[in-house]
């Protein structure tokens, strides 16, 4: 299997977590970010990446349970990268900042996230296991 490049990873990863097409500059930064913030990956870390995304795996519960087991994993630094070039751009302000105080709403969507994290956290366990996610 061929080795994913950056750009498949910031395709990918975005894709997971949002619904919009993806600006090439952001491709281009977070190439270049990887670069400077994750200069070498080892082999293991690298087929993992490659399992993920050419798995189409469901990154956000795998990286749920990678961030459990060990906070400085590479899945967690390359979604990191991606997260911080795309809070700082104004298509996306509203994914990052509640603009509204709309407190009853907040509590509901707070109770509904736990249960989706308890349901990712399961899901991610499952997937390191059937796929031998390092």
């Amino acid at each position: 299997m061929p080795r994913t490049t950056p750009a498949d990873e910031a395709r990918y990863f975005h894709d997971c977590f949002f619904r919009r097409p993806l600006d090439l500059a952001v491709i281009d930064r977070y190439a270049a970010a990887n670069q400077l913030c994750i200069p070498a990956l080892d082999d293991a870390s690298a087929a993992t990446i490659d399992r993920i995304v050419g798995g189409n795996l469901d990154v956000e519960a795998i990286e749920l349970v990678f961030r459990h087991r060990r906070r400085d994993n590479v899945l967690t630094k390359k979604i990191q990268i991606l997260f911080y070039l795309l809070e700082a751009r104004s298509a996306y302000y509203g994914d990052f900042i509640n603009q509204e105080a709309r407190f009853p709403a907040a509590l509901w969507t707070l109770a509904r996230s736990a249960a989706g994290t308890v349901f990712k956290f399961v899901k991610g366990k499952y997937l390191v296991w059937k796929y031998e996610l390092v």
